[in-house]
């Protein structure tokens, strides 16, 4: 999954640069992404998004589904 990812380009997918291995335990060396995750957001803003901002990163997240389906390994 890390060689498929890390070879994958779409504005609504985060690129996996590389695997490191420490011991036993993994980690995904990834590309920094400016602004504040949703959890954030939310935690911050005390308050739920509005619809608009739901429906927006809904289909944000679809689109970003939708290429890495129809992409072959």
């Amino acid at each position: 999954e890390v060689w498929f990812l890390s070879r994958q380009r779409h504005k609504n997918i985060v690129c996996v640069l590389g695997l490191c291995l420490d011991g036993r335990l993994p980690f995904l060396l990834m590309e920094y992404v400016v602004g504040e995750c949703v959890k954030d957001f939310l935690k911050v803003s005390g308050s739920l998004l509005t619809w608009p901002q739901r429906i927006r990163l809904c289909g944000q997240v679809a689109d970003g589904m939708a290429f890495l389906h129809s992409t072959k390994p």
